[in-house]
């Protein structure tokens, strides 16, 4: 695969207006994000699912359960703002913010190299029936599932 070289990515002549203006750089990352949302939007419903299934990771059953959903991806609510000076909201996002990824509580140990993981409830707010709210997991897929969504050390995950 062909790898570009740095000055492909923006050209050397554009470098000086970023350095000496580095209000701009958030306004470049959005530029580069919107190139990227629009490279992956078009390349996700064919290229990405077929290397995955090529790979022996998508079947074809769930494939087309992932291309029916209509949201994919993630979504961020930023409509609720917490003022400084409103104490108690300031201590509800603090305690949100520490919680930890997954709830000890609904992991189990099912014996036998079998963790099960039982679901909260669907991400609609409705309420899974019970019997079928726990999920059975490989130990270390499990664990994989949960680092995933660990940053590496020192990546910024908030871009203003």
């Amino acid at each position: 695969m062909h790898r570009p070289s740095e000055s492909q990515f923006l050209p050397v002549t554009l470098w000086p207006y970023f350095l000496h203006h580095r209000a701009l750089l958030g306004g470049l990352a959005h530029a580069a994000w919107e190139t990227v949302l629009e490279l992956m939007c078009a390349a996700t419903g064919d290229e990405v699912m077929r290397l995955l299934q090529d790979e022996g990771l998508l079947s074809d059953e769930r494939t087309e359960l992932l291309l029916s959903w209509r949201h994919t991806g993630f979504s961020v609510h930023n409509r609720v703002r917490v003022e400084p000076e409103d104490q108690p909201a300031v201590e509800r996002l603090a305690r949100y913010i520490m919680r930890p990824p997954i709830s000890l509580e609904r992991v189990q140990w099912g014996g036998e190299g079998v963790v099960h993981y039982r679901a909260k409830g669907g991400h609609d707010g409705r309420t899974l029936p019970a019997g079928d709210t726990a999920e059975a997991f490989d130990p270390a897929e499990f664990v994989a599932r949960v680092i995933m969504h660990i940053p590496e050390p020192r990546r910024h995950l908030v871009r203003y």
